[in-house]
């Protein structure tokens, strides 16, 4: 009996200092798209703000403040797809343009350049839009 619970002490202290302490809190990069809008019929312009999330080794706050880590510097292909609510059929496929024109205040995300989506054309309270982003 003693040789059997010497055997099982041996296999538990194996366990226990075989086992890693480390933690590594980042996971492998993968793109995460962030969007800001406000679709508002009543307005003279629709504006979609289009950001990435971003995870780095480092200070968060620090990579906040670099335009590549938060903005998508090639250009997407933006749509709203106006969609009837009573058919479901598709009305229209309205194409936004890339707007650089408004600066971003400063603060702790890259300023003052950003980059907004838009579009003036007439947007129906009566119909549904879905988002379409390629990158």
């Amino acid at each position: 009996m003693n040789i059997r619970r010497a055997g099982i002490l041996i296999v538990l202290s194996g366990l226990i200092y075989s086992c890693s302490t480390k933690l590594n809190i980042d996971a492998p990069y993968k793109e995460t798209t962030i969007v800001y809008g406000l679709l508002d019929q009543t307005d003279t312009a629709t504006y979609i703000k289009i950001n990435k999330a971003y995870l780095g080794v480092g200070n968060a706050l620090t990579m906040a403040g670099i335009y590549d880590s938060v903005n998508y510097t090639n250009v997407l292909t933006v749509q709203l797809q106006q969609v009837n609510l009573l058919t479901g059929n598709l009305v229209k496929t309205i194409t936004l343009s890339r707007d650089s024109s408004i600066p971003k205040p400063s603060g702790l995300f890259s300023s003052p350049a950003q980059i907004l989506y838009k579009t003036k054309a007439p947007l129906d309270s009566s119909c549904q839009y879905n988002l379409v982003i390629v990158n």
